[in-house]
């Protein structure tokens, strides 16, 4: 009996069941290897699927693609202006809106562009070399402003005030004193002539610490109550000695105050030291005294006003 036949039918069973097992085994294998061949062609094609989608989503869409009867209209636009654009897409010469007539084709032309190209160009070429040949800003010295020396409170004496002199320095009633420089208003005396120092009564004087260039001197005169014609005495002490000689005594300056009214050259000096200003009620054309007309008009046509003298650099000179 041969060995086949000597197996029994258990045996026989089992045997049968492992090759049913092996058998339904390398099915299964087949399977799984054929399902995962479908898993990434389905992965393939949704990677594909996704990137035409963000190609799609990222690419303006032409407006012709737009969907005339859509009333959600794009960018803030009206439905009538995407209406328009989808019905003048596709016409060479397409309605304009506005009256500026076309100047070209809708469609390009490449040997239009090129001298317009060309021409942008040049146009930039020049400007290059415009802002290359542009020299650096100079620096220009900013002139400074000329100074102003001003003594608006003289000095003024009465040289009889003690011995009851007849004649002194007055203030003018309120609405006249008005016309002064200052809050303070000017003062008035009367001129007694050309007599001389020895009849001296009053002066005003004016002083200005170490004066150095050249100046013009003014003087403010009154719109009121300024009538004599008086001379202003200058002088400057040069030699720093502390006196004012006669050797240091400028030319007078002669001014008629009836015929002036605010500031007054008094004539423009090269300075170099202290400066001393005079008016003297001896050293004027008009006398109270021998003046035309009554007592009155006599001092009225007589009257010195004094008020403020300032020093004004001059740069331009």
């Amino acid at each position: 009996m041969s060995s086949a036949d000597e197996r029994s039918p258990e045996q026989s069973r089992a045997e049968s069941r492992r090759s049913r097992d092996l058998s339904d085994l390398r099915d299964r294998s087949v399977i799984a290897a054929n399902f995962a061949r479908v898993i990434g062609i389905l992965i393939s094609l949704i990677l594909l699927i996704g990137t035409f989608a963000v190609g799609r989503a990222t690419s303006p869409e032409p407006p012709g693609n737009v969907d005339p009867t859509d009333t959600a209209a794009p960018h803030g636009g009206t439905v009538n202006n995407i209406t328009n654009v989808v019905n003048n897409y596709d016409s060479p010469t397409p309605e304009r809106t506005f009256d500026e007539p076309s100047e070209r084709s809708a469609e390009f032309d490449p040997a239009e562009s090129k001298p317009a190209q060309e021409a942008a160009e040049r146009d930039h070429s020049a400007e290059s070399s415009q802002i290359e040949s542009v020299s650096p800003p100079t620096t220009v010295a900013t002139p400074r402003e000329a100074r102003v020396i001003l003594n608006d409170d003289p000095f003024l004496t009465d040289l009889d005030a003690d011995s009851g002199g007849k004649y002194s320095w007055f203030k003018p009633p309120a609405a006249v004193n008005s016309y002064g420089f200052g809050d303070d208003g000017f003062r008035f005396t009367i001129a007694i002539g050309e007599s001389g120092d020895e009849d001296l009564d009053n002066f005003a004087r004016w002083e200005f610490d170490e004066v150095n260039g050249e100046y013009k001197v003014e003087a403010w005169i009154p719109a009121a109550w300024a009538t004599a014609t008086i001379d202003y005495l200058i002088w400057v002490d040069e030699n720093n000695d502390g006196h004012f000689s006669r050797e240091e005594n400028l030319p007078d300056w002669k001014l008629d105050q009836s015929e002036a009214s605010g500031w007054r050259s008094l004539g423009v000096y090269d300075f170099d030291g202290r400066v001393r200003i005079e008016v003297r009620d001896t050293r004027s054309e008009d006398d109270w005294r021998t003046n035309s007309g009554d007592e009155i008009a006599r001092i009225e046509s007589s009257r010195i006003a004094v008020d403020a003298i300032r020093l004004v650099e001059q740069l331009d000179r």
